[in-house]
């Protein structure tokens, strides 16, 4: 690593001259672009993946004085607007800018917040305690997961990253392997005496006289932990689903969404930056039109360029109602054959409308639902605009396929009422061995309601006796989880080590919904009637008898394929 990335230790707070390198390079490297020819969006790639990523070494290292972060600023706002060139009006704020895209902003961060974020990454690892600086941290100022409190005063690098262990408090949580783990370090809001604080989570589990004595909530909890051999016990980051920190995840955890138009649209990746950029100053207009440079006190006589009459330049009329933009659009809009130019025309007078319905109305048609005629691929080809496939992709007839044994079909939902894990156990002929539907508590999301339908399917059918031999859902989560080829949510960790458990020699097939329309049926039927087992359909609703017959007699139904076929989707997993 280069030593021009860190400054000048010194002593006491920092000078604003050991940044002057800093701030030379990003000015060097902006007047190293004056002249070309480089578009609104090309700006922000080159302010995201070059500008602002020169700075992370430094935010990560040394606490950077609030004056350099705003002379920082002031360049990367500078080269957006003005090209690196003569000075122009910013006609959006920084402020503004510097917010995610589906909240009307460019999705760019500001430098306070990145050293903000790095900084928490600092405080997360002295929570992990897996090197030699958090524990020699810890052995200085405290364990993370002590009982007594943190010192708020210390060195300088402490001081500021004190503030920020004590917010991961209520956002971490312990996921046991071996259970090594001191029970106060995994319960921080509850008091244990002194005699219990020092035993592990294991000691206390195989000890009764030890567990009776914890607090119920804590036996509770205790009740669903699986604890797994050799395993280590790792933190997560209760934010995320996968569990894994990261400073974008811990800044969009800290700061909520403050609303605003939704513009993640204009960022797709087959639409071109540059045009992304351009509709991104239409909508927030920012548009340097004569009434708008007069909104700023500059006076101007208003005459619009593109007509021939003497009319007031405005952004509506400059490319809706104006003699020029009349002539591209009112051809376009009679012709009406396939619809992409149409629809591509109707997203950008929505863009200028100041009615939200209306462009919530016209959004959804921005994707192509018809194929194109030869004329408008001519038309798209002389524009040089990108075309988009359809996504409707291959649409065909899909038909429940048995597997070689009895298959156990799972589905899981969550919602108002609830949640709910479902399943029927069929023959290869389709006939129902046994149907199962489980209320869950109002806590689990449906991801965790597929998983818990998986476990109560397996373990329904070891005791009726059932051997299943082949597993089926429509959740891709739950499929790539069991077949070690993706990670499983953190919340449904000891669920999944049961679910290993239960399985041996079951194969693991992920099918589209139309395909899983019984287990479907039965989900819905599940949060209106809570918990049931049966062997005979007829104590469910006629939903289910419907789809298990359709089923049975092998009926398709119409639906949209992205992913493989089965022969190459489902792989078998032993236990």
């Amino acid at each position: 690593m280069y030593w021009r990335h860190f400054v000048e230790p010194g002593s006491g707070r920092p000078k604003i001259e050991y940044f002057d390198d800093l701030v030379s390079r990003i000015r060097s490297r902006v007047k190293g672009w004056l002249g070309k020819l480089i578009s609104f969006g090309g700006r922000i790639t080159l302010i995201q993946s070059v500008l602002t990523a020169s700075t992370i070494h430094i935010l990560a290292s040394s606490p950077v004085p609030r004056i350099v972060l705003q002379c920082i600023a002031s360049l990367l706002a500078s080269f957006l607007w003005n090209a690196g060139q003569e000075r122009r009006h910013h006609w959006v704020r920084w402020s503004a800018i510097c917010r995610p895209s589906n909240e009307g902003g460019l999705g760019l961060r500001s430098l306070s917040q990145i050293m903000e974020g790095l900084r928490a990454k600092l405080a997360w690892r002295f929570w992990e305690q897996d090197s030699m600086w958090a524990r020699f941290m810890a052995s200085k100022y405290g364990h993370p997961s002590g009982t007594s409190a943190l010192p708020s005063s210390g060195s300088a690098l402490w001081s500021r990253i004190q503030p920020l262990v004590l917010l991961l408090r209520s956002r971490v949580v312990w996921i046991l392997g071996s259970g090594m783990l001191k029970i106060s370090h995994m319960f921080l809001d509850k008091d244990f005496s002194i005699d219990l604080a020092g035993f592990s989570v294991k000691d206390i589990m195989e000890d009764p006289g030890k567990l009776s004595r914890c607090p119920e909530d804590v036996q509770e909890s205790l009740s669903q932990v699986r604890l797994k051999e050799g395993s280590k016990d790792r933190l997560v980051w209760s934010d995320s689903a996968s569990g894994r920190f990261s400073p974008a995840g811990f800044l969009a955890a800290i700061y909520p969404a403050q609303g605003g138009r939704d513009f993640e649209w204009l960022w797709v990746p087959w639409l071109p930056r540059k045009i992304g950029g351009f509709l991104w100053r239409l909508l927030n207009n920012a548009i340097p039109v004569d009434t708008r440079i007069q909104g700023q006190g500059i006076p101007l006589c208003s005459k619009c360029r593109c007509c021939n009459l003497p009319v007031c330049e405005t952004v509506d009329h400059l490319f809706i109602t104006s003699d020029i933009a009349r002539s591209v659009w009112i051809p376009m809009a009679r012709r009406q054959t396939s619809g992409y130019i149409f629809i591509l025309v109707e997203v950008v007078m929505a863009s200028v409308r100041p009615s939200e319905a209306w462009m919530v109305r016209l959004l959804p048609q921005f994707m192509v639902k018809r194929p194109l005629s030869r004329e408008d691929s001519l038309a798209i080809e002389s524009l040089r605009l990108p075309v988009l496939p359809s996504p409707i992709g291959r649409v065909r007839w899909i038909a429940w396929d048995p597997g070689p044994g009895l298959t156990l079909n799972v589905d899981g939902s969550s919602g108002l009422k609830g949640a709910s894990g479902v399943g029927v156990v069929r023959g290869v002929s389709g006939e129902p061995k046994l149907l199962f539907a489980t209320r869950f508590s109002d806590s689990y999301s449906s991801v965790a309601a597929e998983f818990g339908a998986a476990l109560e399917g397996f373990r329904l059918a070891r005791e009726h006796g059932l051997q299943v031999m082949e597993m089926q859902s429509d959740s891709k989560v739950l499929v790539d989880a069991l077949r070690g080829e993706g990670d499983c949510p953190w919340s449904c960790e000891y669920v999944f080590r049961d679910i290993l458990k239960e399985m041996n020699g079951v194969r693991v097939v992920h099918l589209l919904r139309e395909a899983n329309r019984v287990a479907d049926r039965l989900a819905s039927f599940g949060l209106d009637a809570g918990s049931l087992v049966a062997v005979s359909p007829q104590m469910f609703s006629l939903e289910v008898r419907e789809a298990l017959r359709w089923d049975s007699l092998r009926f398709s139904h119409l639906g949209r394929s992205f992913l493989a076929r089965r022969n190459e989707d489902e792989r078998e997993i032993h236990m």
